[in-house]
C-alpha cells in the first residue's frame, strides 16, 4: 500500500551539509536576485572602463600607442578577472552580490576558493550564449538549487546573507485557558518545532482578520493535529489553542536542557574573535573542539527557538569559513610549491591522459588554418572573402615596413594581443560544456581567421616581417590555444557521460593507473563470480 507523502512547502531553502557534518539551512537566490546582482556589476563595469578607458586613451594623445595598449588590458581586465577577482578575494561576493546580500558557496556550504570562482566564471562565455544569458537563464530556471552552467562545472551554489530573524512577539491566547482545559502532552509526544511555528502564526494573524478567519482555517486543520497528537474533541479554535498553550508550557524545560550548549557559542565566539583573519595552529584544535559541541547543541536548539538556531548556525558557518579559507599555511606548502607541483607533474599528466582530445583539437585548429592560408596565398579572390579590409590594411600597415613602428605601437600590439589571444584560449575552455560544440567553433573559426592573416602577408611579400615579430609569442599562444581547447572538449565530454551519452571510446575518460597498473573497476552484479583460472585476469600491465 503506497502512502501518500505530505506536500514539500514551495520555498527555496535547502540544508548544506558541510565537512563537520553540520547541515546549514540557506536560501538559495533565484533569477531576480542573481540578475540584478549582475545588472550592478554591468554598470559599474560600465562606469570604470568609461573613466579609465578616457584615462588611457588621454594618456595615449601624448604618448602614442601606450595608452590604447592599456586600454586593452583594462577591458580583459574587465570581462576576465572582475568577477573571479571579487568572488575570490571577497568570500564568494562580487560587488553586485554584497549589494544584494549574496554569496556564493561550495555544494558542502564551504566559502569557495580561487578555483571555484576562476571556473565558474571561465564557463560565462557558454551562459551569455546565444545573447542575454539565455543559456545561464535556462539553466537557473529548469536545476532544482537554480545552478548556471559555471555553477554546476565548479560545483558551487549561490544563496542568501545568512541573516538572523528577529524573535516575533508572543501573543497571548484569548480567553486565557482555564486550569481544567490545560493540555498536558506525554514527553514522547512534543509539539514540533514547525507544528508550533504555524500555530503561533494562525494566532497572530487571526487578530488581525478576525474570528470568523481564524476558525475558517482552524476548521480545516484541526484534524490533522488531532490525530497527530491524540487529540479530543471540541471548538476547533479552542482546540487548537489548548496544543498551542501545551507548547509554550514546555518551553521552559526546553530552555533549561539547551543552556548548556550557551557556554560552548561564548567559547567558540571568543576563539574566533581571538583569531580574526586567520587560525594559528595552537588554536585549530580548540576551534575545532568548540564547533563540534556547537554542532552537537543545534538540534536541541532547533527544538527550543529557531532564532537561537540561526545565531548558532551562523556562528558554525564562520567558524567553518575561517577553518577552510583562512587556516595558516605550514612551511613549505606555499603557492609557491603548489605552482611549481602544476607546471611541473599535474599539468603534463593530465595533458597525456587526454592525448586523444589534444589531437583532436590540434586537428580542429591547424587544418583551417593551413588550408585557408595556403588559398589565401594562392588565390586572391579567396584571400578577399575570407579576410575582412579593415584587417588587411591592418596587417598591412603594422608588418609591409615593421621597422617604422615605435615602442608605443609595440606596448599597442602587446595589449591587443593579451586581449584577442588570451580571450581566444579562454573562450575554447569556457564553450566546452556546451558538449564539446562551442570549444569546436571557436578553434575552427580563428583557425581559419588566423590563416587568412598569414596567406594575405605570403601574397604580399611580407610574411617574413609577419614571422620575425610573432614567432616569439604565437607559438606559446597558439600551443595554450590548442591546451584549452583539450581542457574544453574535456568538459563536454564529461557533460555527455553526465547526461548517458555514447561517448566514442578514444576520448573517454582514461582508466585509473597506479605505478603503471591499470585498475579494474570493482564488479558490482548479481551474477556469480567466475572460477579459478577462467577467463583474463582482472588486470593486466600496461606497457
Amino acid at each position: 500500500m503506497n502512502v501518500a507523502r505530505p506536500p514539500e512547502p514551495l520555498d527555496n531553502r535547502v540544508a548544506l551539509e558541510t565537512p563537520e557534518h553540520v547541515a546549514l539551512s540557506v536560501s538559495l537566490a533565484g533569477v531576480g536576485a542573481r540578475g540584478a546582482a549582475w545588472l550592478v556589476d554591468t554598470v559599474v563595469r560600465v562606469f570604470v572602463g568609461f573613466f579609465l578607458g578616457l584615462l588611457f586613451l588621454t594618456i595615449g594623445a601624448d604618448f602614442g600607442g601606450l595608452g590604447l595598449g592599456g586600454f586593452y588590458l583594462l577591458i580583459f581586465v574587465l570581462d576576465w578577472v572582475w568577477f573571479a577577482g571579487w568572488e575570490t578575494f571577497d568570500s564568494g561576493r562580487s560587488l553586485g552580490k554584497r549589494v544584494f546580500g549574496l554569496r556564493v558557496l561550495r555544494a558542502d556550504g564551504t566559502p569557495i576558493g580561487g578555483r571555484e570562482a576562476m571556473l565558474r566564471n571561465l564557463v560565462r562565455v557558454a551562459d551569455v550564449f546565444p545573447g542575454f544569458h539565455l543559456v545561464g537563464v535556462l539553466s537557473v530556471v529548469f536545476d532544482g538549487r537554480f545552478r548556471r552552467l559555471g555553477d554546476l562545472v565548479a560545483g558551487t551554489v549561490v544563496v542568501r546573507e545568512l541573516r538572523l530573524e528577529p524573535p516575533q512577539p508572543v501573543v497571548a491566547i484569548q480567553p486565557p485557558l482555564a486550569p481544567g482545559e490545560q493540555l498536558v502532552l506525554p514527553r514522547h509526544r512534543r509539539v514540533s518545532v514547525r507544528d508550533r511555528r504555524a500555530l503561533e502564526e494562525w494566532l497572530a494573524t487571526s487578530e488581525r482578520f478576525g474570528l470568523v478567519w481564524s476558525e475558517w482555517v482552524a476548521a480545516r486543520v484541526v484534524d490533522g493535529f488531532a490525530k497527530r497528537y491524540r487529540l479530543g474533541g471540541g471548538r476547533a479554535v479552542r482546540v487548537l489553542q489548548r496544543l498551542l498553550g501545551a507548547a509554550r508550557a514546555a518551553q521552559p524545560e526546553l530552555e533549561r536542557a539547551a543552556a548548556a550548549g550557551q557556554d560552548q557559542a561564548k567559547g567558540l565566539r571568543e576563539v574566533l574573535n581571538r583569531s580574526a583573519n586567520r587560525v594559528a595552529p595552537e588554536d585549530a584544535p580548540e576551534l575545532v573542539s568548540r564547533l563540534r559541541a556547537v554542532v552537537a547543541e543545534l538540534g536541541r536548539l532547533r527544538d527550543v527557538a529557531p532564532s537561537r538556531a540561526r545565531a548558532a548556525e551562523e556562528l558554525a558557518w564562520e567558524a567553518e569559513a575561517l577553518l577552510h579559507r583562512r587556516f595558516a599555511r605550514r612551511r613549505g606548502q606555499g603557492w609557491l610549491r603548489g605552482l611549481h607541483r602544476f607546471l611541473f607533474e599535474e599539468f603534463p599528466a593530465a595533458l597525456r591522459r587526454n592525448g586523444g582530445l589534444f589531437l583532436l583539437c590540434s586537428a580542429l585548429f591547424w587544418l583551417p588554418f593551413l588550408g585557408v592560408g595556403f588559398g589565401a596565398a594562392l588565390d586572391p579572390e579567396f584571400c578577399d572573402r575570407m579576410l575582412p579590409p579593415a584587417m588587411r590594411g591592418a596587417l598591412a600597415d603594422w608588418y609591409r615596413h615593421p621597422e617604422s613602428r615605435s615602442a608605443s605601437d609595440n606596448t599597442e600590439m602587446a595589449g591587443f594581443y593579451v586581449l584577442n589571444n588570451v580571450g581566444i584560449a579562454l573562450r575554447a575552455a569556457g564553450a566546452g560544456v556546451l558538449g564539446g560544440i562551442g570549444t569546436a567553433w571557436v578553434l575552427v573559426t580563428n583557425g581559419i581567421s588566423l590563416g587568412a592573416g598569414f596567406g594575405f602577408a605570403a601574397r604580399e611579400g611580407f610574411l617574413g616581417n609577419l614571422l620575425r615579430y610573432t614567432c616569439g609569442h604565437s607559438a606559446w599562444e597558439l600551443t595554450a590555444v590548442v591546451v584549452s581547447g583539450t581542457a574544453g572538449m574535456r568538459l563536454g565530454v564529461a557533460l555527455l557521460a553526465r547526461a548517458k551519452t555514447p561517448v566514442p571510446a578514444a576520448f573517454a575518460a582514461p582508466a585509473p593507473t597506479w605505478r603503471g597498473w591499470r585498475v579494474a573497476p570493482r564488479r558490482c552484479s548479481s551474477s556469480p563470480p567466475r572460477s579459478r583460472g577462467s577467463g583474463p585476469p582482472p588486470s593486466s600491465r600496461t606497457g
